[in-house]
């Protein structure tokens, strides 16, 4: 679990005072705001206890917390909660591409640039396979992946759910410190010694599923998901375009990851020379994984190797290359549709013995085993692996031939026009997971949960698929839908909406909400691409350069051919579309000229669809206030 608290920084009381005295409406609201902001806090508490408690305030309660802010520290925390999701990860280059897409004149400042990157030090770890492989009726399984390292605890004085980093000296020294490059680069590596022993997905190795979480039986069956590997190909080519863009810069990589990156790719170069069988390099690999991890328990020494950035060149490629075989190898298996989980049974093991002859027994109380050979059984067809592998293909016409496959399947649902989270389970054994307790077409088992759904449509703008993903979100997206249908109102999400499967004709096309979900996130990022185009800001020349160029049927433009809407939050942007053309395609209506207005009142005219230099920075800072585009 983590979050992220704040706290008014020790030299910085005297400013408080003065803030709370000039915000504070009476001596009582004083009082109760000086109490609130002391110790740590988050925004959401400053601003419920404004509220609950009754303190008159004579700034605005945002005019106030952005002062109060300016005057305080930012703490991460960070604490163990139940196990090691697969997918938590992949939700990083989210982050760093939306960073980017604004500023991509930071690119290097932003790997290189802050040395203020730490590394969470969990009281909790993943036990190496002689400790988690064990017999359950006469069955190799993977049970209780993950223990308390109670060792690790009472040596370095810690409490369990502290919040902990990474420490030099074995872990008595100080808190490590690193870069976003190198941060990236262990992510990165760590993910790619994980793969399954037939180099397809990540395996989940640690208790938990992807983002699935009714799949929490495939932990226990060796299971591995092609979701997270198309992100760590993602991963991969981002690290790949900065290797090449930064090629001149060094960066200090702690000695055991720098150590454990040699091993690794020593072992994709001899697997590519065909020295090595691919079960003979996974059980190396994973057993430098399990060295490293045993390593770094308890902290690492702190000795650095300097690296440049340029001689890493080589590495990145042979690890994309691998992974491209794996995906590859995926695909045949699904028969042109990759697989989102893997199972693995193990056709051969053996029995481990102590001293005595008797069986080892795993923490969890099994028999342990050691297996020399896995044979792989792809499950049937989950709607993740292709949403998430989609957005990689940069040929549109791969694309196309890919969306009319997943369309042919029964991941959609023809009676609602809509993608279900999988096809039919009722083949599974009930190992897979809770998700064969639920009913068909409800929660995460065949229905069309929102988050995944959107994943796909947003996956098709993305790639290109411009008529596809405009003739799918009329009978997907929310906003579209009929109200007496939906069952609440169109303006918010479900979780899920009951599908056609369903043995209840009655809930069919109805939304529901069971869990949190992730659309939300995933709407924004289509309505960004929509509203904006993929390119928005870029960085040429030493130029920063900002190109509109939405991606709109002409259907969306109202009845004066004008779309709206709020660019970077601040700016107002309209589109003005007198034939009402789609904006893309053989006959699109292009932005032909901008008016924009500062934030003095001045205007400014341009020709095109893209400013350059400081008019472009004004925009991004928030001196334009308006554009007025036309498009013909």
């Amino acid at each position: 679990m983590e979050g992220t608290s704040f706290q008014v920084a020790e030299d910085r009381g005297e400013d408080l005072q003065k803030l709370i005295l000039a915000a504070a409406d009476g001596n009582r609201a004083q009082r109760m705001l000086d109490a609130l902001c002391s110790g740590k806090y988050t925004p959401g508490k400053i601003v419920n206890g404004i509220a609950d408690q009754g303190i008159s305030l004579r700034l605005s309660e945002e005019q106030f917390l952005k002062e109060l802010l300016s005057l305080s520290r930012q703490h991460i925390e960070a604490s163990f909660g139940e196990g090691f999701w697969s997918d938590h990860w992949t939700y990083n280059m989210d982050l760093v591409d939306g960073y980017l897409g604004i500023y991509p004149d930071k690119k290097e400042e932003l790997l290189f640039g802050d040395p203020a990157y730490t590394f969470f030090d969990s009281p909790v770890f993943v036990l190496p396979r002689s400790q988690k492989y064990g017999v359950s009726t006469g069955k190799a399984r993977q049970y209780g992946a993950v223990r308390e390292d109670h060792e690790k605890l009472e040596k370095l004085g810690r409490r369990k759910n502290g919040t902990e980093w990474l420490r030099t000296e074995g872990g008595r020294g100080d808190i490590y410190h690193t870069n976003l490059f190198v941060k990236m680069l262990s992510l990165s590596l760590n993910k790619f010694a994980t793969l399954d022993p037939y180099g397809m997905g990540v395996e989940m190795e640690a208790n938990k599923p992807g983002w699935n979480d009714a799949m929490n039986g495939l932990p226990g069956l060796f299971g591995s998901g092609m979701s997270e590997t198309f992100e760590l190909k993602r991963l991969m080519l981002f690290m790949q375009e900065a290797i090449r863009q930064f090629g001149d810069q060094a960066v200090d990589l702690p000695e055991e990851i720098a150590d454990f990156l040699k091993q690794v790719h020593n072992g994709v170069m001899e697997h590519e020379r065909g020295s090595r069988d691919d079960f003979q390099y996974w059980d190396r690999t994973s057993s430098a994984r399990e060295a490293y991890r045993e390593r770094i328990r308890f902290g690492i020494t702190g000795q650095e190797k300097k690296t440049v950035v340029r001689d890493l060149a080589n590495v990145f490629d042979s690890f994309l290359r691998k992974i491209d075989l794996g995906i590859k190898r995926a695909e045949n298996m699904g028969g042109g549709v990759v697989p989102t989980y893997f199972r693995f049974e193990a056709e051969r093991f053996e029995r481990l013995k102590d001293g005595n002859g008797e069986d080892m027994m795993t923490p969890y109380g099994l028999p342990a085993v050691k297996v020399t050979s896995f044979k792989a059984f792809a499950l049937p067809h989950f709607l993740e692996a292709p949403a998430r592998g989609m957005k990689l293909m940069d040929d549109a016409e791969q694309a196309k031939e890919m969306y009319d496959r997943i369309k042919a399947t029964d991941l959609y649902d023809r009676k609602l026009g809509m993608y279900k989270t999988s096809v039919s389970l009722n083949g599974e054994g009930d190992e897979i997971g809770r998700i064969r307790a639920f009913t068909a077409g409800w929660l995460e088992r065949e229905s069309v949960f929102l988050h995944m759904t959107y994943k796909y449509l947003l996956s098709l703008l993305k790639t290109g698929l411009y008529g596809p993903f405009f003739e799918e979100i009329r009978s997907s997206l929310i906003p579209f839908l009929d109200p007496a249908v939906y069952g609440r109102s169109t303006l918010e999400n479900s979780s899920f909406i009951a599908s056609g499967v369903n043995p209840d004709p009655g809930v069919h096309g109805r939304g529901f909400v069971s869990r949190l979900s992730g659309s939300t996130a995933e709407f924004l990022s289509m309505w960004i691409l929509m509203m904006a185009g993929k390119s928005m800001f870029s960085y040429e020349n030493g130029r920063l350069e900002l190109t509109l160029q939405p991606i709109l049927p002409g259907w969306l433009f109202d009845e004066r051919g004008e779309v709206s809407f709020k660019f970077l939050g601040r700016v107002a942007v309209t589109y003005r579309n007198e034939r009402k053309a789609d904006t893309f395609g053989p006959q699109a209506a292009v932005v032909s000229d901008m008016k924009l207005r500062a934030r003095d009142g001045s205007e400014i005219a341009v020709k095109g669809n893209r400013v350059s230099g400081e008019l472009a920075e004004a925009v991004r800072s928030g001196d334009v206030v308006s554009i007025q585009a036309t498009l013909k």
